[in-house]
């Protein structure tokens, strides 16, 4: 290239790299001369190609994959240690359901032999005569009965019912009885184990809640409490309100060895068992406390715990009033079954009814027995055997339990309910299962009623004679005359009545045109006085003759408006009316309009 005169030489954008730069010049004629000049030129490299920057980029590389790697294996050992949890915690539930699922099995046997102690303690405290002593160890065992049912149906209904799903039954509750009642079932303990047991009520009045929901919580805190509390020990339990709001305050303390840290916060997880401290020999199940938990949050409460470990043990209960946007039904116990009792004082049994017991336990066939000793009872053990039974002699009732072998409650009754000669015996189911869903699969079987085991003796009782009531109701209804009432238009019309009726209103229509139509002629064509078809008029139907005959007039006038063409004044005199003002008047009267109105409509 040629610069010229210009000293400078310039090149851009040249790589890195090693350059030979050759110059040649001429004279001043322009002869260019032998001479070449050469240079060497050195283009480097920039700094952040240079070979330090390129060390310290390996570095960055080295450490950025350490790291990397690092990370990716932390991630790796987190994974794992989720995944052993997930799997820890699987089995963990799979070996609380299993228990739970063993000691639902066992709890439904249990309502068996807790049916021959709590309807016998029962049966034994209606006699007469009994000392103080006895009705009150009596009373005991049937308190305790009952509570021991309540807990085995918790046990039982535990896995397929959350608190949530749960109805509420609002009422005003007295707090501070329900607490002498529950802490009355640990009276003997107390003596027993020489406990000191205090409970403070601090301007306590009712609270509107549920009975049932707090009666389980205040059993459960007792229940908790005195398991774990050594003996010389004590249980303090304090129950204030706020006096604006009604919010209830329960507090439960006792003595004992406490919890831990962990402890308290597993307390209440159902899925955790775990062993407390040995507190009296017992171990901590979680169910208890995690029941209470829901059936506080249930009333929109709350619950928490607090220990000094190796002193005491603090639970505390905070629920409010609930809003009292629900019907009130306040009944007193007494009173309900002073009306039982009178109730059924007038019902005496029939000495010749005859009641077969369909069961396959003996020792409640003979319980059955015992309580309905006023009748004439025969026995089966189960479906097969019953049917034989009753191919011989017909039973007025059955009582029948659901569970059997050969043939279970449900397939009996089904059968007997299908059989047009035993569809009339009145059937009782009478089974543990207490579930709403149980009891309506046994009465779309055909079952009449339901006895939850276990039973009240009175309960059995009442529901026989209730049953045999409505029997013998039926029976009387069909045989007398009422049987044959008709109702029509909200009238109660006997036979006779009904033929009286309608003779009398063929009648008018076979004469609607006569403008002379009057109650005389029709007293005359029934067979019967002026004043006698008046009366009877106004029993059967409450209107006059001459208004029944007027308003047929009207609803064959109706009649022809709406399916002939005939004119307002041809359909007048077609149904006996001479007056076109009276029968304007009339005809609003009855239907709101004018006949030419009614006909456009």
């Amino acid at each position: 290239m040629e610069i010229g005169n210009n000293p400078n030489i310039i090149f851009t954008q040249l790589p890195p790299g090693e350059y030979q730069l050759e110059v040649k010049s001429t004279n001043g004629d322009k002869v260019w001369g032998d001479n070449v000049y050469r240079l060497t030129i050195k283009v480097g490299y920039p700094w952040w190609l240079s070979v330090p920057a390129l060390i310290i980029y390996a570095i960055l590389c080295i450490i950025i994959f350490y790291i990397t790697k690092s990370v990716i294996k932390n991630r790796i050992r987190l994974s794992r240690q989720v995944l052993i949890a997930q799997v820890e915690k699987r089995h963990e539930q799979k070996i609380y359901e299993s228990r739970l699922n063993f000691f639902t099995n066992v709890a439904h046997e249990f309502f068996t032999p807790l049916t021959l102690i709590y309807t016998p303690a029962q049966h034994l405290l209606e006699q007469d005569g009994l000392d103080g002593s006895t009705k009150k160890y009596l009373q005991i065992i049937k308190n305790n009965a009952e509570r021991m049912q309540k807990l085995i149906s918790e046990l039982m209904e535990f896995r397929k019912t959350k608190s949530s799903n749960m109805d509420l039954n609002p009422e005003n509750v007295d707090v501070k009885s329900l607490m002498e009642y529950a802490s009355n079932n640990y009276v003997d303990i107390l003596k027993e184990n020489k406990i000191d047991f205090k409970v403070e009520a601090h301007d306590t009045s009712e609270i509107y809640s549920d009975r049932n929901a707090l009666e389980k919580i205040i059993f459960n805190l007792l229940s908790n409490a005195f398991k774990y509390t050594p003996r010389y020990g004590y249980i303090h339990v304090e129950i204030s309100q706020n006096e604006p709001d009604k919010t209830l305050y329960l507090l439960v303390r006792n003595s004992g060895k406490g919890l831990t840290e962990q402890q308290m916060a597993e307390i209440f997880d159902k899925y955790k068992i775990f062993d407390t401290p040995k507190l009296g020999n017992s171990v901590s199940n979680g169910i208890g406390l995690n029941l209470t938990k829901s059936l506080v949050e249930l009333l929109g409460g709350q619950i928490s715990v607090n220990s000094e470990l190796g002193k005491s043990v603090e639970l505390s209960v905070v629920i409010p009033s609930l809003p009292s946007d629900h019907s009130l039904v306040v009944t007193d116990e007494k009173d309900s079954l002073q009306k039982e009792k009178n109730g059924q004082d007038h019902l005496s049994p029939r000495k010749d009814t005859v009641i077969l017991i369909v069961e396959d336990e003996k020792n409640i066939r003979d319980l059955l027995k015992d309580v309905l000793f006023d009748y004439v009872i025969h026995e089966a053990k189960d479906g097969v055997e019953a049917l034989k039974e009753i191919e011989h002699n017909h039973p007025d009732i059955i009582i029948s339990d659901i569970v059997m072998p050969n043939m279970d409650g449900l397939s009996l009754i089904n059968k007997l309910k299908s059989d047009l000669k035993t569809s009339y015996i009145p059937i009782i189911g009478i089974s543990a299962k207490a579930s709403v869903e149980d009891q309506i699969n046994a009465f779309n079987h055909g079952a009449d009623a339901y006895i939850v085991k276990p039973f009240h003796p009175r309960q059995v009782i009442s529901t026989i004679e209730n049953l045999l009531s409505r029997q013998m109701l039926l029976k009387d209804y069909f045989n007398s005359s009422m049987s044959s009432v008709k109702v029509k238009d909200g009238i109660v019309l006997h036979p006779e009545d009904e033929e009286l009726i309608q003779n009398v209103t063929d009648f008018i229509k076979n004469n609607i045109d006569d403008e002379l139509l009057s109650p005389s002629s029709i007293a005359e064509f029934v067979g019967v006085s002026k004043a006698t078809l008046y009366r009877k008029f106004k029993e059967i139907i409450d209107k006059t003759p001459s208004e029944f005959v007027r308003g047929i007039r009207l609803e064959y006038a109706a009649k022809l408006l709406r399916t002939t063409k005939l004119t307002v004044s041809e359909i007048m005199f077609k149904c006996g009316f001479s007056n076109k003002s009276y029968f304007y008047r009339e005809f609003l009267k009855q239907y709101g309009v004018s006949p030419k109105d009614y006909r456009n409509q």
